[in-house]
């Protein structure tokens, strides 16, 4: 006797939690396979009817495979992924673990070195065969986390029209799917749509995801790191400093230093925004300096950008040239757009013409994005004092900007065309410029306040 059981008792108890465990399996493996089969089916542009016509099975046999209600044998799986496109469904059912184990590796290396973050990731995705296997909801997964992070690397730049497209894209393609994923996985998935919104700059549908993503995993640094950013956008303050405490506790948990760096910066732009810039320059001018001792590139270039615009905002244009200037000398390879932005309107501003042009001729030589040459064109344009040429292309930017609902940019553009038209004379269009600031105002208002209700409940 064992536990109360006799011999006999034992076996069949072994026997029947066998079979329960082979069930489970069985019926796992069907409705991930089922998910399969519908996905591509789907993506094809087939019907049931198409795809059992092609597999020589019936309508009701490939209805019952993608509902999870059977599992075909090895050969069938493999004919359906070459109907696909592929080679064969890999059978790796018994690695979804050490899958599961590799994402958590690339999230661990996230928060510690992005690069090599970025190299995992990497190969990771180097194995396409995985489209086609029991993990091609985690690959898709994995293919998102690469548009969102490793498509633009470590730097910060105007995200185009075509690349949020493919991100929203991406996202409502995986959506199909995400009740596949583990807890940590949705967690992840949803963390990668708020920062898909993000990038569209969509600040509260961003905080809906990050909200759901909570909801899974509440420890993720990443997560409260995002959402203390995104409030501090919606200058919602003490929403910010919530997040930012929360980082806090999971820095101090797993004493990262690629981490404290992450969070010292956040908290210098909090500083930044609530025009605390002196104590803003400070603390930025430190994380350059420990960025530069510890060799964090990501750390110096998000300083001096920031260094940049706080500058340029507060109207120390000397300095926002200063620091516009070592950036993008420093990181040529990887400017953010926005650097050209403070650096010809700082010169404007000072009336100097010649480094507008200089600056100007020398942006243009490298840069093809229509924005970006529309712009540098006006401000070119605007320093010569040809004021319509310059009103016409940077009326050009600013409709672009409001086309694609970019108000942070809509307030930057508006703000110009105001200073703009009122040197011009025209009154009518000054008005009109305020009233559409006035509007976007309204229109971030009511985002905070949804935000911050939210946040109390």
């Amino acid at each position: 006797m064992k536990n109360g059981m006799g011999d006999g008792e034992g076996v069949r108890y072994n026997t029947l939690m066998e079979k329960e465990h082979n069930q489970k399996e069985f019926y796992q493996k069907a409705m991930i396979f089922g998910r399969f089969v519908r996905f591509y089916r789907q993506q094809n542009g087939w019907s049931l009817e198409n795809l059992g016509h092609t597999m020589h099975m019936s309508y009701s046999t490939i209805r019952r495979v993608e509902l999870g209600e059977t599992l075909l044998l090895p050969d069938e799986m493999d004919q359906i992924a070459q109907v696909f496109g592929f080679e064969s469904f890999l059978d790796n059912w018994h690695l979804l673990d050490a899958y599961a184990t590799q994402l958590d590796d690339i999230r661990h290396f996230h928060l510690v070195d992005i690069e090599r973050m970025l190299d995992k990731l990497d190969a990771f995705l180097r194995n396409p065969q995985l489209k086609a296997s029991y993990f091609f909801a985690g690959y898709a997964l994995l293919e998102l986390y690469a548009m969102v992070y490793a498509k633009k690397g470590l730097m910060k730049t105007i995200w185009t029209k075509e690349e949020r497209q493919a991100l929203r894209a991406k996202v409502d393609e995986i959506a199909a799917f995400k009740d596949l994923f583990s807890n940590r996985q949705r967690a992840v998935y949803e963390q990668l749509a708020g920062d898909t919104w993000y990038e569209c700059l969509r600040f509260e549908q961003a905080w809906t995801c990050y909200e759901r993503a909570l909801c899974f995993d509440k420890t993720s640094y990443l997560t409260h790191l995002r959402m203390a950013d995104t409030a501090m956008i919606l200058n919602c303050d003490q929403v910010a400093r919530n997040h930012l405490a929360r980082c806090q506790q999971l820095v101090f948990a797993t004493a990262s230093s690629e981490q404290f760096l992450q969070l010292a910066l956040l908290e210098a732009i909090f500083l930044a925004r609530n025009n605390e810039r002196e104590a803003a320059q400070a603390a930025l001018l430190n994380l350059y300096e420990e960025g530069v001792r510890t060799q964090n590139t990501f750390i110096q270039r998000q300083a001096l950008d920031n260094l940049a615009q706080t500058a340029f905002f507060a109207k120390d244009d000397m300095n926002a040239i200063v620091f516009a200037k070592r950036s993008i000398e420093q990181f040529g390879e990887h400017v953010d757009f926005a650097l050209y932005f403070y650096l010809l309107f700082s010169y404007l501003r000072l009336d100097d013409s010649h480094h507008v042009r200089q600056w100007s001729e020398w942006i243009l030589r490298r840069e093809t994005a229509p924005l970006v040459r529309y712009f540098v064109e006006g401000a070119l344009a605007w320093s010569e004092g040809e004021l319509e040429k310059a009103d016409e292309a940077l009326g050009i930017v600013y409709s672009e900007m409001a086309l694609h609902q970019e108000p942070g940019w809509e307030c930057f553009f508006l703000e110009r065309l105001i200073d703009l038209n009122a040197q011009l004379g025209r009154v009518d269009r000054v008005e009109t410029y305020h009233r559409r600031l006035l509007a976007l105002e309204r229109r971030k208002q009511k985002t905070r306040s949804i935000v911050g209700l939210r946040e109390k409940d």
